[in-house]
């Protein structure tokens, strides 16, 4: 650690550092964090995977690099920002069922709370793209009926999106 070039450097100059080095330079690593903002090397980590929770930077291996507006955190990441909003939100959704309908449940952050909200539900039937949505159905709601949508299951997000590729299907 090199405090002696700013001993007095803030949190919130030094995520700025980070954030302006990635702008410029497309990444930045840990060992010019501890360099430029005097801190340590967890602290340098820490704050890195906090600024990528929030969804500023993406995590490398020693630093980080931008990420696109497109990018979105993961939903476990997600899941648990606003939980007693999407548990009111699931409660409130899961009125609106009526035993022995077939509902379409997307995938998203505040899809497990809705489900969870479905257990005293009779004879319905759950179609979903989420493959945490079919595992908690399969388990945890046996009353009722998982089914999947198909498709390519995305590994980042676990969901089934697309048409299944278009590759020739081989059976063994």
């Amino acid at each position: 650690m090199n405090s002696s070039k700013n001993p007095k450097m803030l949190a919130a100059e030094w995520q700025r550092y980070i954030l302006e080095a990635i702008q410029k330079t497309g990444s930045v690593s840990v060992a010019q964090i501890c360099e430029h903002c005097g801190v340590s090397s967890v602290t340098a980590r820490t704050d890195l995977d906090a600024m990528e929770r929030e969804g500023q930077l993406k995590r490398t291996h020693g630093g980080a690099v931008p990420v696109t507006q497109l990018v979105i955190p993961a939903v476990p990441q997600r899941v648990h920002k606003n939980a007693c909003a999407k548990q009111a939100i699931g409660r409130k959704a899961a009125e609106l069922v009526e035993d022995g309908e077939t509902i379409i449940v997307g995938s998203g952050s505040t899809t497990p709370a809705f489900l969870h909200c479905l257990g005293k539900k009779r004879g319905i039937t759950i179609i979903t793209n989420d493959i945490n949505g079919l595992i908690y159905t399969e388990r945890f709601l046996p009353q009722a009926i998982p089914a999947c949508t198909g498709g390519i299951l995305g590994r980042e997000y676990r969901h089934f999106a697309g048409t299944g590729g278009g590759g020739r299907v081989v059976l063994a």
